[in-house]
């Protein structure tokens, strides 16, 4: 596994032509986060010896690894972060270090979960990061997004500032085991 992490800085010099039309229409933001992201994968790459290729974008807007490679891309603010693979589909996200506002905690977080990450705690992100790690990680398995409502945590453990969450899927889609923890300002979560 490789793992790096860069501050977005908006130098778009980097990208390839098929990544420069994936992002033609974003907002100057959105291009700066790209950009990073593919500088950092990049860096992870070549750092396995492998060629500096194009990572392009998939019908459910994933990053399209080179055959072999399996990866996660996440952003917060102005931080992005990467992970790679060689034997797992992985899923990473970072986020802000604050509770989910109850408009977002309603639609993420399910009855069965709510005792376990209530409203107003740092658990409820937490569990949030879990999901998105699991939407990244099982769209290589099922080839389709999930709602939030189909990914249910069935362990939420809090200890300290880290959290570790087992999420099940739909039937036929492998459990994800998540580790989240604090890093300052943010909340980080890489699941396998």
């Amino acid at each position: 596994m490789a793992l790096d992490a860069s501050w977005v800085d908006g130098d778009d010099s980097n990208l390839q032509p098929e990544e420069l039309r994936a992002v033609a229409r974003a907002n100057p933001e959105r291009q700066a986060e790209f950009a990073t992201g593919r500088r950092i994968a990049r860096r992870l790459l070549a750092a396995w010896g492998l060629p500096p290729i194009a990572i392009g974008v998939g019908p459910l807007r994933e990053p399209l690894w080179p055959p072999g490679v399996f990866g996660s891309i996440a952003h917060a603010g102005k931080l992005c972060s990467v992970a790679l693979s060689r034997r797992l589909p992985l899923g990473i996200d970072l986020e802000f270090a604050q509770p989910l506002e109850r408009d977002v905690y309603e639609e993420i977080v399910n009855a069965s979960e709510r005792s376990g990450a209530p409203l107003g705690s740092l658990t409820t992100t937490a569990l949030f990061c879990a999901k998105e790690c699991f939407q990244k990680a099982r769209t290589f398995h099922a080839r389709r997004w999930f709602e939030f409502r189909e990914v249910s945590a069935v362990e939420i453990a809090e200890v300290g500032d880290a959290w570790r969450l087992e999420l099940s899927g739909p039937a036929g889609i492998p459990a994800l085991r998540v580790c989240a923890a604090r890093a300052g300002n943010f909340l980080v979560a890489a699941g396998f």
